[in-house]
């Protein structure tokens, strides 16, 4: 596959651990290499308490996905496995081998397994997880490259172009597994 932006370039910026904009199933997000300590510093400076979980971890496969949480409850494996739609899981992280960096922020983070093309490929070249966060700095989800507040552009060291005039993003539904083993929804 051809795209606009190239990779190459872009992996590069966080091999370095630089801050890149791209668009992703669901949406335009501040990213980088979630195994830099410093990815995860500039984006809680960026989003200063906006969410009680402002990063998500991105992964590109289910191999993946284990690879980081081993003992992943089967439920979320099947549900991972036929869902088609982003869908973003809260997930504790006591046994899980995300880096320690993120275990430390708090007792669950959000994962998600990306259906994009060009997240995967750019997982993929990095050789790990992106770490993300949706481009906004106030309650309002951008629904659109043009929603995205001139502060938060200024901060990147890097904006795609790829897919820069699509519209119609929306809020990737967000669950977790409780106690009891029920899929809790969070934001749907």
């Amino acid at each position: 596959m051809v795209f606009i932006d190239k990779v190459h370039n872009i992996t590069k910026v966080m091999d370095h651990g630089g801050m890149v904009l791209l668009p992703t199933d669901a949406s335009w997000c501040i990213a980088g290499d979630a195994r830099n300590k410093i990815v995860l510093k500039h984006i809680l400076n960026l989003k200063q308490g906006l969410s009680d979980f402002p990063v998500t971890l991105m992964v590109n496969s289910m191999d993946m996905f284990k690879l980081y949480f081993p003992r992943l409850h089967p439920r979320i494996e099947t549900l991972l496995s036929f869902l088609e739609r982003p869908l973003t899981l809260v997930i504790p992280v006591e046994n899980s081998l995300i880096p320690n960096h993120l275990k430390q922020l708090y007792p669950s983070i959000a994962v998600r397994l990306s259906h994009d093309l060009f997240c995967n490929t750019i997982i993929d070249m990095i050789g790990g997880p992106l770490l993300i966060s949706v481009a906004r700095n106030s309650m309002r989800f951008p629904r659109s490259f043009a929603e995205i507040s001139t502060a938060i552009i200024e901060k990147m060291d890097y904006v795609c172009k790829h897919r820069f005039n699509q519209s119609g993003f929306y809020p990737e539904v967000v669950a977790r597994y409780n106690e009891l083993g029920d899929l809790e929804f969070l934001r749907e």
